[in-house]
């Protein structure tokens, strides 16, 4: 999770702890979530359990995705 970005994840941003009563938890995914930090980011956000959402129309310039090939 440490790198030259953030990592874009599948999950919707919902407040911790998760509770199925929660109205927030019911509504259309508005926000997503990257985790780690990047190049860009202050130290505290080179950890794994940093998070940050951003909208969905929003670009971001130190967020992306890694790639993963198995060997052989």
């Amino acid at each position: 999770m440490h790198g030259n970005v953030g990592e874009w994840t599948a999950g919707a941003y919902l407040p911790y702890p998760f509770r199925a009563d929660n109205p927030r938890h019911l509504a259309p995914d508005t926000r997503k979530v990257a985790r780690g930090g990047s190049w860009f980011d202050e130290a505290r956000c080179a950890r794994v359990a940093y998070r940050v959402s951003y909208p969905l129309w929003q670009r971001v310039l130190n967020v992306g995705f890694r790639v993963v090939c198995r060997a052989g």
